[in-house]
């Protein structure tokens, strides 16, 4: 079993080991694309992303050796090669977090889903996030990739933040005040500008009982917005 893990600092293990992959650019390749997992890109497209500064031969020719590289120090090769284009190859030796956050989601959100079976599944996606997407990651000379991780950073932080709300709202149905307050001091640490955040916060420790709590949140709240906004 080869595990990739996106949702943080990136790691590679394969059977629990952690992979070490001395090319930056190849492991940016494999990131890229176990990421953009339902879309295949063409050669030039993955050198205008990644070999921004180079003709198209040599960056041709790059590409062709990060491709080699991986294809030497991963016991499984998740990509597929196919004419002058390259995608992610799905299959059951092939793990990644953000794959599984995805199912867990989907899963939950189906009808025939329970209230238990859909707190099981969102838990599940939340707790593979254990951090920022590719979290201190970057490749050199290539300004392309890093707006592609400055997106997808903010993508699946409110991935995350989407599915701690839902959690919120199930435990708060539930009247799990605890799990909902951990949940939703999470969510506010994570993006303290968020108000839907704070309100939760407020309502929650009201509903708890405690009322001093609730308006001290609502205190921070209006500090946070002014010291940060303006407003």
């Amino acid at each position: 079993m080869l595990s990739l893990r996106l949702l943080g600092a990136p790691s590679i293990l394969h059977e629990g080991r952690e992979l070490y992959l001395p090319a930056q650019k190849a492991q940016a390749l494999l990131l890229f694309l176990a990421a953009e997992s339902e879309r295949s890109f063409s050669r030039s497209q993955i050198i205008a992303l990644l070999w921004e500064d180079s003709a198209e031969r040599e960056g041709r020719n790059s590409l062709s050796t990060a491709l080699t590289r991986l294809r030497q120090a991963l016991p499984l090769f998740p990509l597929r090669a196919e004419g002058d284009t390259l995608a992610w190859q799905a299959s059951a030796e092939v793990w990644a977090d953000l794959h599984a956050f995805q199912a867990a989601i989907l899963a939950a959100t189906r009808s025939s889903a329970t209230p238990g079976q859909r707190i099981e599944l969102l838990e599940q996606a939340a707790g593979l996030y254990r951090g920022s997407f590719l979290d201190g990651f970057g490749v050199r000379d290539s300004a392309g990739y890093d707006e592609w991780l400055r997106l997808e950073r903010e993508r699946w932080q409110q991935r995350w933040l989407n599915a701690l709300d839902q959690l919120i709202e199930a435990y708060t149905a539930q009247g799990s005040w605890d799990r909902a307050l951990q949940h939703a001091r999470s969510a506010m640490n994570a993006d303290p500008l968020q108000e839907r955040f704070h309100r939760a916060l407020m309502r929650l420790h009201y509903q708890a009982g405690d009322r001093a709590a609730a308006l001290a949140q609502f205190r921070a709240c209006r500090d946070v917005l002014e010291r940060e906004l303006g407003v």
